[in-house]
């Protein structure tokens, strides 16, 4: 969801959050108790700030609020059975964008 705010003619300030939602599934094509991640919600936020003239715009933002460990992939080894390698997507990250034209 995004929402703008008009300023009257001081520019414009933006809202948004965004979801992300996966329900229980598995991470290989083994289809091995250890590739079974579970579910998960990921929640996204900003705010954005425009000049009137649209020159500058600087955003702040937070993604993965809640920091929920999003597993994105897995891989059994073969010299170890029931060993599972996983990959782990990003933790809470937040910044700060600026966006000059010129």
């Amino acid at each position: 969801y995004q929402h703008s705010f008009d300023l009257s003619g001081h520019g414009a300030l933006a809202t948004g959050v965004d979801l992300t939602f996966a329900t229980e599934r598995q991470l290989s094509v083994d289809f091995i108790p250890n590739t079974l991640a579970p579910s998960y919600t990921v929640w996204n936020a900003n705010v954005a700030y425009t000049t009137s003239g649209g020159a500058l715009e600087a955003t702040a933002f937070v993604r993965n609020i809640g920091d929920e460990a999003v597993y994105t992939g897995a891989l059994q080894n073969s010299w170890l059975p029931g060993f599972v390698g996983v990959n782990v997507g990003a933790p809470r990250t937040y910044g700060l964008q600026l966006r000059v034209e010129f």
